[in-house]
């Protein structure tokens, strides 16, 4: 996961790039990124592993997420701008050195009905032309209170993708979370990192 801004890009991870020369500093981070953690990358022949003995596919990494939950004021400077960051998420995940046919790429991360719902936040982003070309997966973290609550929030999300003209896009659960005390007890949140196919 790219999870915001490196800070040679912005003071904060959630600052989000705004001129050339910032985007084009993140350019250059994934890019980086890509060749050195991508499925051939350079760091898997290196020690414990080596040119002629690299580190097993397993280990290395084929799913890209650009940032993390944008839908929030926590991820996104100024309150979330699902066109912006939807803007930034094409350019970075149309490069030939950030996607192959061993590697996808998932936009979002959206969680938390905190700012902007994720169903508004999809389908806004569904509105900037070409999206959906330029990207492999939608990515959901759907949090809730029990069970229950975290699968309606994952239909409602395979809702909005439908609805919106995205149904034959995938869907992840990249992160995933309820609650562990029994309802009336203060709320405290466990969370599995997983994914989820469509």
């Amino acid at each position: 996961m790219v999870h915001g801004s490196p800070r040679w890009v912005a003071r904060k991870a959630k600052y989000q790039p705004k001129t050339q020369s910032t985007k084009a500093a993140l350019d250059a981070f994934v890019n980086a990124a890509a060749k050195r953690y991508g499925p051939n990358g350079s760091l898997w022949k290196r020690t414990p592993w080596s040119t002629a003995a690299p580190a097993p596919s397993s280990v290395r990494p084929v799913y890209w997420q650009i940032w993390n939950e944008p839908n929030t004021p926590y991820n996104w400077a100024g309150g979330p701008r699902p066109k912006e960051y939807a803007g930034i998420a094409q350019a970075r995940q149309s490069r030939p050195q950030a996607r192959g046919p061993e590697r996808a790429c998932y936009v979002g991360g959206t969680g938390l009905a905190i700012g902007m719902t994720p169903e508004l936040y999809m389908s806004r982003m569904l509105e900037v032309p070409g999206l959906r070309g330029a990207v492999d997966a939608f990515a959901v973290h759907p949090y809730g209170n029990m069970v229950f609550h975290v699968m309606q929030k994952v239909r409602s999300a395979r809702r909005t993708l439908d609805v919106r003209g995205a149904a034959s896009e995938p869907m992840s659960i990249t992160e995933i979370g309820w609650g562990v005390r029994p309802v009336g007890r203060p709320h405290r949140p466990r969370a599995d990192a997983g994914r989820q196919p469509r």
